[in-house]
């Protein structure tokens, strides 16, 4: 439905043995075709590729599933391997027919699975339950493995907490989140295999009900698991995470967007989540306290421990939580500024617990109504959580297809993931230039003597010359009503735009044709508009090239990114290029080189594999003073006709170009 939305004419399939995907998920797809075994789902994408035109097809194979709930997920299990196996054989025809289709198409493959599982089945919270595996491959994907990775904190000094003991924030007004209020509550926890009742981590509500106004984080009487709560005092959300029984450090949170979800992450893992838009104002008179709920007198004491707390005023993201489940507290963090409360509980000594945010409370220790020194120990166990921040996971498909397909990411289809490849987006291009053997100093513009003959082509000659062309550069086309433009707008010729790689300006990732009006200004195909270009986002060089004048690129990358037109003004000499005299000055402007007549980067007035001969050629050699009309890159001056002698000839630029006192020079392109 996204990718109908933004064009309409992309043809669009779903292969599917398992019916629900077409019948419940998909919408707007051209062919939504259920079939009742894989093999029919490969064998109707066979057909697809060989004798259709497709541009996405989205292929569902279910038989591994049906093992996995037969037998158990686990590599161990020979008939789950088996339909891994089969499914991996039906795989090898649809691969080879993706590889017979046109050579002008680039096809992206993305494999991916629903869930993991484990002897019993799936549905639950485990990591084996979770994991699952993405694989990309395509054009310029380079061979990489993302894996998640494990963090370690030690906490160096540790309370003992006890059912009389607890802490409390001095002043809690700044933790108290009203109706609208974003937030997030870390911590670490270690409790041992058994507890009494359901005592409190983090909290600032009577927990003798979850319906009234406030939140915690507390462990579950029901269990060896832990759980959060907020409620309002009419309504309420509750969210259980995995056991922590073991004696083992964890990581616990919870991310509250108000208009949105509330979210809980253990170790590094989200693990459920939850619709809180009915929860109203949270606000209480009670305090916020560390071991105990808010009325400091709850009837079960937390026996364990913890450690490291952190309250933020916004919902952090998923990446976000995960990446700083296991790090240190630094300014580097990106929600830095919305630290409101950070108690490391781990000073050693006393009972005045820092906070380690500017001007916000400390907590102080209590045994029952009686501020004392904490019960301290020194403690060499380590946290260990798992960071996801570089791993694929499933809501990365859809951003990594865009990026692809070069279609920008609207913010207000609100997706979560990121692309595994980098992102690609329409853009818009201002840019200006001047070709030299078309300029005319004295008018302020070149001459559109091609167009006026009417021998413009309405598509891009570059391909056909063999020109690199990327991303999705070559084959634009344009009404010939364009060419019927007069006066400065009028159109000269077609230009080629290029977008070159931030880091290495020799590896050119994205072309575009363009018109270049006789002012210099660079145009789309309809000939008045800002050049919209597929290109890669982030900071990049910017080259335009000419067929038979030399090219340049700006010394510095340009940022391309979505929006207002970037500006690219080559004819200004007061804008650095890339290299030494890439371009010619031409009293107050800059003029692209003519001459490059045999097109290989070199312009050459006499000597082997020069660019005056195939002028001389062009017209006759025997009859220099004759005049040919057309559109070659033998006509340097692009009025249409190709002189050797006299006004107007297409070989003095080519002197021009050298050095008209030092016909035996040459001048090199300056282009990486």
């Amino acid at each position: 439905a996204r990718l109908k939305s933004v064009d309409p004419t992309l043809s669009l399939h779903s292969i599917s043995h398992w019916g629900p995907i077409n019948t419940v998920v998909t919408s707007q797809a051209d062919q939504e075709l259920s079939v009742t075994t894989d093999q029919a789902v490969a064998d109707a994408a066979v057909d697809l590729l060989v004798n259709g035109d497709p541009d996405v097809i989205f292929l569902q194979f279910d038989d591994v599933d049906h093992a996995g709930h037969l037998n158990g997920f686990s590599p161990s299990i020979p008939a789950y391997t088996a339909a891994i196996e089969v499914v991996d054989q039906q795989l090898g025809p649809i691969l080879n027919a993706v590889k017979q289709r046109p050579p002008n198409e680039d096809w992206l493959v993305l494999v991916t699975t629903d869930h993991g599982g484990n002897l019993s089945g799936h549905g639950g919270l485990t990591f084996e339950e979770q994991r699952t595996f993405t694989f990309a491959s395509g054009p310029g994907i380079l061979p990489t493995d993302r894996s998640a990775d494990r963090d370690t904190v030690v906490v160096p000094n540790i309370i003992l907490f006890s059912a009389s003991k607890h802490a409390r924030v001095g002043n809690a007004a700044q933790y108290q989140f009203g109706s609208l209020q974003d937030f997030t509550i870390e911590c670490r926890v270690k409790m041992p295999v058994s507890w009494t009742g359901d005592p409190v981590f983090v909290g600032n509500k009577n927990w003798s009900s979850g319906v009234n106004p406030g939140f915690v984080l507390s462990t579950n009487t029901s269990g060896n698991t832990w759980k959060f709560n907020i409620g309002d005092g009419v309504d309420r959300v509750d969210l259980t995470g995995l056991p922590i029984n073991d004696n083992q450090w964890h990581h616990i949170a919870v991310t509250c967007d108000r208009d949105g979800e509330a979210r809980i992450f253990q170790d590094g893992l989200l693990l459920r989540s939850a619709s809180m838009t009915a929860i109203g104002n949270v606000n209480n008179a009670l305090q916020l306290c560390f071991g105990q709920d808010g009325t400091t007198s709850y009837g079960t004491g937390l026996t364990g421990t913890m450690a490291d707390v952190r309250i933020w005023n916004a919902a952090l993201s998923i990446n976000t939580l995960s990446a700083w489940s296991g790090t240190v507290m630094n300014p580097s963090h990106p929600n830095i500024a919305n630290l409101i409360g950070h108690w490391s509980l781990a000073q050693g000594g006393g009972g005045t617990l820092g906070n380690e945010v500017i001007g916000a409370p400390a907590a102080q220790h209590y045994t029952g109504a009686s501020a004392t020194n904490a019960t301290w120990t020194a403690n060499a166990a380590p946290s260990i959580t798992i960071d996801l921040t570089n791993t694929p996971a499933q809501a990365d498909l859809v951003p990594t297809l865009l990026a692809f397909m070069c279609i920008a990411n609207d913010a207000a289809w609100q997706l979560d993931g990121r692309s595994l490849l980098p992102v690609c987006a329409p853009v818009q291009v201002a840019a200006h230039t001047l070709l030299g053997g078309a300029y005319d100093m004295d008018a302020g513009l070149m001459n559109d003597g091609a167009r006026a003959a009417g021998l413009l082509p309405a598509t891009e000659p570059y391909t056909a010359l063999d020109f690199q062309q990327a991303m999705k550069g070559g084959g634009e086309q344009c009404d010939a009503s364009v060419f019927t433009t007069t006066g400065a707008d009028a159109i000269v010729d077609w230009v080629l735009l290029e977008q070159r790689d931030g880091a290495d300006p020799s590896r050119i990732i994205a072309t575009r044709s363009a018109l270049v009006q006789r002012d210099g200004d660079i145009v789309d195909v309809d000939g008045t508009s800002p050049v919209k270009m597929a290109a890669f986002l982030g900071d990049h060089h910017f080259a335009v090239r000419h067929r038979n004048h030399l090219g340049a690129m700006l010394s510095s990358p340009l940022t391309f990114a979505p929006g207002s037109p970037m500006d690219a003004h080559l004819s200004d000499p007061d804008v650095p290029l890339f290299g030494t005299d890439a371009m010619r000055s031409v009293g107050t402007v800059r003029t692209h080189w003519p001459g490059d007549v045999l097109r290989d980067g070199t312009i050459k007035y006499v000597g082997g594999f020069n660019d005056r001969d195939p002028i001389l050629l062009q017209v006759g050699g025997t009859s220099p003073t004759n005049t040919i009309v057309g559109y070659t890159p033998a006509d340097v001056t692009l009025d249409g006709t190709m002189k050797y002698v006299g006004t107007g000839n297409d070989r003095d630029p080519i002197l021009l170009t050298v050095g008209s006192t030092v016909p035996t020079g040459t001048r090199a392109e300056q282009l990486p």
